[in-house]
């Protein structure tokens, strides 16, 4: 299979270097701090310190190994310095048999744990999703070396009338409705005071009738006593005596009732004083409060209308300059597209960079894991892009 190595120059240009592994035929040497990993028609064997490939190639460990005991159960012990090397891990205190070391070698050729290449992927997608990021905020176009502004026409929506009252309502109202809250509190605190004396006006009555009955009905019967005693029961004198008694009765009666009423009349008419005042006093709060909300209205239409002129100003001002720039690259026959912009190229070039490098670190799956990801790779490259990409590795 064919590799290539793609090297993006700073106009986004793209250059592809055959690196197939027909040139790397050659390459055998296996450092101790760098395992290349071999082909899968490569075996590799240890003899004494010697790693060799297809038994034709071998390299030395460049670690010197301390060997103890003799004879054929003699075992390796790697000294501190060769902690992390290959012979190292192979000659640890266990059978140094081939079949050992080739199964090692195998274990480490396994492909990248799942958490691995998903960490991978995390990190490629935070990539593209900045590359993305950072082409969306560029300020400018520039193509065949004019820089056109890629900022967008501002939009704006004009509030209606009664959105615009709303905002002014909801401002204004909560001062007017506190203040006519404070007065219809007063009103019915003093109300009930009031409404309380008329009920204490009422109970004393209904004493003082009490007592005037209680009385009266006394001295009618001690008159009537002292003229049995007297014989004169019958007589005129304790009938009129007793006819006296009743008058004077129903005449207090009659004046407790009325002074009373009159009491009652006073009350009353504080309490119709009070409410009328207070409504007067809340008409006043809902005149000001109307006033002051139409005064708002007007203000902050203004200010809407500004707002929308200065919008109507900006975006006449951004399309005058648009239509000069590419005016200028009619002239020399060149059509406005974002795709021929530099930016666009550098764009593309980022990603493509990123997806090479990321797919080329899974070797010979590497055309698997690119063609697993095609519905994402079309989507941040295009059909076009993803084939390109594609042809790299196939």
């Amino acid at each position: 299979m064919k590799k290539y190595l793609i090297t993006i120059d700073d106009d986004g240009r793209t250059e592809i270097v055959d690196s197939s592994e027909d040139k790397k035929k050659n390459e055998t040497l296996i450092t101790t701090t760098e395992i290349v990993k071999p082909n899968n028609d490569i075996g590799a064997t240890v003899n004494g310190s010697v790693l060799i490939k297809n038994e034709k190639d071998k390299v030395t460990d460049s670690l010197p190994i301390n060997k103890t005991g003799t004879g054929s159960n003699s075992t390796a012990t790697p000294n501190a310095s060769e902690s992390g090397t290959l012979l190292g891990k192979y000659n640890s205190g266990v059978d140094n048999s081939q079949e050992t070391v080739k199964n090692t070698i195998e274990q480490e050729e396994k492909e990248p744990t799942n958490t691995t290449t998903n960490t991978k992927k995390d990190e490629l997608v935070k990539k593209i999703e900045q590359i993305n990021e950072d082409y969306k905020n560029a300020d400018n176009m520039t193509i065949s070396g004019i820089a056109i502004p890629k900022t967008k026409e501002k939009s704006y929506e004009m509030p209606t009338v009664e959105q615009i009252k709303n905002i002014v309502e909801t401002e204004v109202s909560p001062k007017y409705d506190e203040q006519k809250r404070q007065l219809e509190n007063d009103e019915k605190e003093q109300t009930e005071q009031l409404k309380e004396e008329i009920d204490d006006i009422e109970k004393a009555v209904t004493a003082s009738l009490s007592e005037i009955r209680k009385n009266y009905g006394q001295a009618k019967e001690n008159a009537s006593s002292e003229a049995v005693k007297r014989g004169l029961a019958r007589s005129s004198i304790i009938l009129n005596q007793l006819q006296e008694l009743e008058k004077g009765e129903i005449s207090s009666i009659e004046d407790i009732i009325q002074r009373a009423e009159e009491s009652k009349e006073d009350v009353n008419d504080e309490i119709k004083e009070i409410t009328q005042n207070i409504m007067a006093s809340l008409r006043s709060i809902d005149e000001k409060k109307a006033s002051e909300i139409a005064k708002g209205i007007r203000e902050l239409t203004k200010e809407y209308e500004k707002e929308q002129d200065e919008v109507f100003e900006y975006n006449n001002k951004l399309k005058t300059e648009k239509a000069q720039l590419i005016a200028e690259l009619a002239k020399q026959g060149i059509t406005v597209d974002e795709k021929l912009s530099e930016e666009y190229a550098k764009m593309i070039s980022s990603k493509n960079k990123a997806f090479y490098t990321y797919y080329y670190s899974f070797g010979d799956k590497a055309l698997e894991e690119l063609e697993k990801d095609s519905a994402y790779l079309k989507q941040e490259l295009g059909d076009k892009g993803y084939e390109t990409l594609r042809q790299y590795f196939a």
